[in-house]
């Protein structure tokens, strides 16, 4: 796998693209992105209600999330065009609403939800 982007949005999140392509038949290619969302969360608890303490107490000091784009059949001709399409369409979709400061928040809340805390608080 190579990383073929990266961006560092203004609230600290990372956004790391890595192409995990292949060719599956012929002259053509299953075009595989691995989007990895990685944040250090905070030491302190700039909100003050204990939600960034208790985060890292589950979750450890940094957030690591992976997300796959793809896109099947694609002639080795587009391969290039076809992958920086994948990435810019996703920071254009994306990227606005992750740079948000509440973002960050939501998003761990959302990770945390996920991990099983059903039936204890919600942190959203």
């Amino acid at each position: 796998m190579t990383e073929v982007g990266r961006e560092r949005l203004a609230n600290g999140l990372e956004i790391v693209f890595t192409d995990a392509s292949n060719r599956y038949f012929g002259d053509y290619h299953r075009l595989r992105i691995e989007v990895t969302l990685q944040l250090t969360l905070p030491e302190d608890d700039p909100d003050g209600d204990g939600f960034w303490l208790a985060a890292r107490r589950l979750l450890g000091t940094r957030f690591r999330q992976v997300r796959t784009l793809e896109r099947m059949g694609v002639p080795s001709a587009e391969v290039t065009a076809t992958r920086q399409q994948l990435i810019d369409s996703y920071l254009q979709s994306t990227a606005a609403y992750l740079a948000r400061p509440e973002a960050l928040r939501a998003l761990i809340a959302g990770e945390l939800d996920r991990r099983g805390r059903a039936g204890g608080p919600r942190y959203g």
